[in-house]
């Protein structure tokens, strides 16, 4: 058994590595919102659905020899399919199903489709080898337990290098050929091994008519049961993902860590269910401890986290990140550390509890030989689908209607139930003590504005706080020490606010910061006559309201994929005096909640100016922002003449951007393209700036006119065109590689 053990480790390698990467490819297509995402992520448990059950209904009429190759044709099967979603996304959906400006419902079907052979292929592995390892029921549930938690194990091996190696060094498309080799390796492995296997008829069903419908009927309890676990845990799952990636600030490595944290905790807890499983008396009765006490310790340590916030600080070493100075060049890796710790401390425990259910539940079902695949597929079919339900209610619904706090006590009311139910069987003070425990920590979980409050290193009262299923956003007042934001002097304003959108700081009011005055201001004064413009990114309004000055302009498009951010921004302008209420309330401005590379990718319309709000390089699905792709998309969408301004973040951006505009200036920290020659003379830009009625505009934004000037003199003009082109670059941001997102695996060269 051991090399069919480690070909389940590399099949679970390999199918996170896919997972990790076509998730973002799809996200290019689809967009990158929350409802694209979670679709994406429906579309692939879906796969994996029906791929349990069809191997449910195949597995038991093979021999051990012909399930090992049914498995080695599947993993064949998934790395031929690998090998061509790059040709499939690339050359079929962006070149002929995107003209076609399909509808949401199309996306959706076209999404499913993409992944539904290769998904369908993963999800019938276990029934297959589950099947050839088990030869006495007896030791059934241990070795079923075993084999899953092997494949598991390579799941969070996959999910850490993935997100950590393979990406950041060779791109999503690179990623998946490695996958792909990994998968056609592991079925050449399956191949030869299932040759020295016995074959034969499969084992019969045994002849216990009389057991039949009570068989059946706990088979169908206990998927049921399965069902809502697999709902809580992909709940708890999406919480995390949110809780520790706003943290983390949104830092593109976080997703991989909490998965491949929760993962590792999932496979340490199957192999030691499938160790001590022999000595269970009562699968039931334990199935319920486990779910009711995964709840209070998810639940618990959310508790005691929001606490720490205070007693500890805790904001100074993750959202605010001042707490890291003292370490000096080794500051990173203190940083991963305690990103490493928190993750442990909040994951581990439950998923490990998660994890010790699985062979917990084999013992209960398996009890005829001639039916182990099928019992494997179906109680996996029921775990994929209460993922996938979960999936879609906690992303869709529940945290946009009740937020975190909201979710979380969903939650516990579900591992309360279970408690209760443990209860009625086993009464007991044990009993009674975990369902007391978990109805107090129900009782003290924080409200969404504490949490999200004290995770940003305020107090309740002290924040403005958004979320729902889009993300979460934060206005609070400037935090000490926090260097963003500064004038051009240096200076840092006492009083003003700022705005952070999924833990990471985007944007200062009351006064602005000055490259949005830069960027906006470029935006209306170059442009001749910018009638129409596309502002991607609301952020606090900054770049919005320096765009605003030129009297010429008619319409102003803004299109932001968090929708918090518009709601903590209007309810912030009613707090203060200044600009902020009065974007509200130009009849020029118009906002949109979506992903501003989808409207790009999928509305025709053309404009005279496109800007995009500065954002980090190092944030989350920031390449998607700084990509040529992105920048061809924008150039695709200006009028003849028509300008596009983006902030200089990085020397690879600068490089990008020059490859896909023939006409450009850069000056200061931004940069300008377009398909035509313009003219462009920063003199004339600084007597505007100096000059009525720019000059009262940008006051009531809170800049001083030559705090731009500066910004904007801060290096020498450049220019380029086809007479005189710039250097040839080689070093850039694509779709599929954004390196500038990866910062850690690709160093940022100077802008």
């Amino acid at each position: 058994m051991a090399p069919l053990h480690g070909a389940f480790f590399l099949s679970g390698f390999s199918a996170l590595v896919y997972q990790t990467s076509w998730q973002r490819m799809l996200g290019l297509f689809a967009g990158s919102d929350a409802v694209a995402a979670t679709l994406v992520v429906g579309s692939f448990l879906f796969g994996l659905g029906i791929g349990s059950l069809v191997g449910a209904m195949i597995a038991d009429r093979l021999s051990a020899r012909g399930a090992v190759r049914a498995f080695g044709l599947c993993e064949v099967g998934i790395g031929a399919c690998a090998l061509l979603s790059g040709f499939v996304l690339e050359d079929v959906l962006f070149r002929y199903v995107v003209p076609l400006h399909p509808s949401s419902a199309t996306v959706a079907c076209v999404v499913l489709a993409t992944l539904f052979l290769p998904t369908l292929l993963m999800g019938m592995s276990l029934p297959f080898l589950a099947r050839a390892a088990v030869d006495r029921i007896e030791t059934a549930s241990a070795r079923i337990g075993w084999l899953y938690g092997v494949n598991t194990l390579g799941a969070a091996a996959g999910a850490l290098l993935a997100g950590f190696l393979l990406i950041g060094n060779l791109g999503f498309d690179g990623a998946v050929e490695v996958g792909a080799l990994i998968s056609l390796g592991v079925g050449a492995i399956a191949l030869v091994v299932s040759g020295r296997l016995p074959g034969g008829v499969a084992v019969p069903k045994l002849d216990r008519p009389a057991a039949d419908r009570s068989d059946s009927a706990q088979l169908v309890g206990w998927s049921l049961a399965v069902f809502v676990s697999g709902f809580l845990i992909i709940s708890l799952e999406i919480v995390w993902f949110r809780l520790l990636g706003t943290m983390m600030q949104s830092s593109p490595y976080a997703f991989a860590l909490v998965l491949a944290i929760f993962l590792l905790a999932d496979a340490v807890g199957i192999v030691w269910g499938a160790k001590v499983v022999a000595r269970v008396g009562e699968p039931r009765r334990l199935f319920m401890a486990q779910q009711a006490l995964m709840a209070l310790l998810a639940l618990g340590a959310i508790v005691l986290l929001h606490a720490a916030n205070s007693w500890l600080d805790l904001p100074q070493a993750f959202v605010l990140d001042t707490a890291y100075k003292s370490f000096g060049k080794l500051a990173g890796e203190v940083r991963t550390l305690a990103w490493i710790v928190l993750t442990l401390i909040l994951v581990f425990p439950p998923a490990f509890l998660l994890g010790m259910s699985f062979p917990i539940v084999q013992k209960a079902v398996q009890n005829d030989l001639g039916q182990v695949g099928r019992r494997v597929g179906l109680i996996q079919l029921a775990n994929i689908l209460g993922n996938t339900a979960g999936a879609l209610v906690t992303g869709l619904v529940l945290l946009h209607l009740v937020g975190t706090s909201g979710t979380l006590h969903v939650i516990g009311i579900a591992g309360l139930v279970f408690a209760f139910l443990l209860l009625r069987e086993l009464p007991g003070n044990a009993t009674m003590a975990l369902a007391a425990a978990l109805a107090l920590v129900i009782a003290v979980l924080p409200g969404n504005a504490p949490l999200w409050a004290r995770i940003h290193g305020t107090a309740p009262e002290a924040a403005l706080v958004g979320e729902d299923r889009t993300g979460t956003a934060v206005v609070r007042s400037r935090p000490e020490g926090i260097a963003p934001g500064a004038r051009a002097d240096g200076t840092v304003p006492r009083d003003a606010w700022v705005l952070y959108v999924g833990g990471r700081w985007q944007s200062q009011m009351n006064p602005y910061a000055s490259v949005q005055g830069a960027m906006g201001t470029l935006a209306s004064l170059v442009h001749p006559d910018p009638e129409k413009v596309l502002l991607i990114g609301y952020g606090g309004g900054g770049a919005l309201w320096a765009s605003m000055g030129n009297p010429l302009l008619k319409r102003i498009e803004v299109v932001e994929i968090v929708r918090p951010v518009v709601s903590v921004m209007r309810a912030y302008g009613e707090l203060h005096d200044g600009v902020v209420p009065r974007l509200f309330h130009d009849p020029r401005v118009r906002v949109s909640i979506g992903d501003g590379r989808h409207k790009l990718l999928t509305d025709p319309e053309l404009y005279d100016v496109i800007l995009a709000e500065a954002i980090v390089p190092k944030a989350a699905h920031s390449g998607a922002l700084f990509s040529r792709e992105f920048f061809e998309q924008v150039r695709s969408r200006l009028k003849p003449g028509g300008i596009a301004v983006e902030w200089a973040a990085t020397g690879r951006v600068v490089d990008t951007f020059r490859q896909v505009f023939p006409y450009g200036v850069r000056v200061g920290g931004a940069l300008i393209g377009s398909n035509q020659p313009f003219p462009f003379s920063l003199d004339e830009v600084a007597a505007r700036l100096r000059a009525s009625p720019t000059r009262e505009h940008l006051n009531e934004g809170g800049w001083d006119p030559e705090e731009l000037v500066a910004w904007l003199s801060s290096r020498p003009v450049e220019s380029w065109s086809p007479e005189n082109p710039p250097p040839k670059a080689h070093d850039i941001n694509t779709d599929l590689f954004p390196k500038d997102e990866y910062f850690l695996n690709n160093p940022a060269s100077p802008s």
